[in-house]
């Protein structure tokens, strides 16, 4: 593997992993950047992967834990009209000035309401998310 190729594999990890990080013990996270160099330094293919599965073991193990994904922004972008509509409460139904996309559920659910076909169609969801302890 060149080293191109190494860096924008890493890249990828990297950006998978980041947001478990903030729940990372300090000693957790020593250990997932002493394998990230072992990955970087070394040229042995197994030793590479090796160092990459023992990071992927540190995030699943943050993610079998009491963390879940709490809605911050439920929002989307109408393809047609291009107004950003949020919902931003349970129940609060927003619907685009064109009237061809609608929003719903706050911050406690996703709920989406279009045209028949591709919702990619119609919409760009801006939906966005944070990791938070049970």
């Amino acid at each position: 593997m060149s080293k191109k190729e190494k860096l924008l594999l890493l890249k990828d990890i990297l950006e998978a992993h980041f947001e478990y990080f903030p729940f990372m013990s300090e000693e957790k996270l020593t250990d997932y950047t002493e394998c990230i160099q072992t990955y970087l330094k070394s040229e042995d293919r197994i030793l590479q992967e090796a160092a990459l599965s023992t990071c992927q073991l540190f995030i699943q193990n943050i993610k079998g834990g009491d963390l879940v994904r709490k809605i911050t922004k439920n929002a989307i972008r109408c393809l047609s009209c291009r107004d950003i509509i949020e919902s931003k409460s349970i129940h609060d139904f927003k619907t685009c000035s064109c009237c061809k996309v609608s929003v719903d559920g706050g911050h406690d659910y996703l709920q989406r309401s279009y045209p028949p076909g591709d919702p990619s169609e119609w919409y760009e969801d801006l939906s966005e998310w944070q990791l938070v302890q049970k």
